[in-house]
């Protein structure tokens, strides 16, 4: 598929961002994705970037971002792990000057013996008045025997600044469940139409619609 390869080509790479971007990724095959890479967002732009790893495949994606004056980053990452994937994810972000923003969300669906792990890493550094960093990651699990992690980390040198994190872990409401269940959906139904709920904030950045449906098909392609 071209575009996931030439999207992935851009994480691959890496480099400066000179003017303001915003990339739409996903990855729905089953090769193996092992990416480590650096950006290096420049004063007065931003980087919007939403992935999305909807593959039968191990992942280990490293993401650095070093952020400059009145520089943005926005990004998100929906992902899927089920049977014996093993996908970790490790995004790091450094505020090196003043009124910097970053936030970080991540959302993710783990079943089977599967392996899913967020690792969220932002520092400010001292002098970086003014910057702002929130993380977020939730992972929601299907099963007893699949291994989940999000570990938030915030390393904080400065004392004007906002920063915080969340992190969740869980199974879906045995109430939504029931709902949905006495509407005359399937166990498996259920936990689909919640899925697509929760990756609903990040698939709906893809404005391409055949992509936006791709992607819905894909989560009942690898749910039911």
């Amino acid at each position: 598929m071209l575009l996931r390869t030439f999207m992935s080509d851009f994480l691959q790479l890496g480099g400066d961002i000179n003017s303001s971007l915003t990339k739409n990724i996903f990855f729905i095959d089953d090769e193996n994705i092992i990416i480590s890479s650096t950006f290096k967002i420049k004063e007065n732009t931003s980087l919007d970037l939403n992935i999305v790893d909807f593959s039968s495949s191990d992942t280990d994606l490293e993401l650095s971002f070093y952020l400059s004056e009145y520089s943005s980053l926005n990004f998100s990452l929906a992902s899927i792990s089920k049977n014996n994937d093993k996908k970790i994810y490790r995004i790091n972000v450094y505020h090196k000057e003043k009124d910097s923003s970053s936030l970080i969300s991540m959302v993710g669906i783990n079943d089977d013996k599967a392996v899913l792990r967020f690792k969220q890493y932002s520092s400010i550094d001292k002098g970086s008045v003014r910057a702002k960093t929130r993380q977020e990651g939730r992972i929601t699990n299907l099963s007893l025997n699949c291994i989940s992690e999000s570990s938030p980390v915030l390393n904080i040198n400065e004392n004007d600044v906002k920063a915080s994190h969340g992190a969740a872990l869980g199974s879906y409401s045995p109430r939504d469940l029931y709902y949905l269940n006495s509407r005359g959906l399937s166990l498996k139904e259920s936990k689909i139409i919640l899925s697509k709920g929760q990756f609903y904030p990040v698939l709906r950045k893809f404005e391409d619609e055949n992509i936006y449906s791709l992607l819905q098909h894909r989560i009942e392609e690898i749910l039911l």
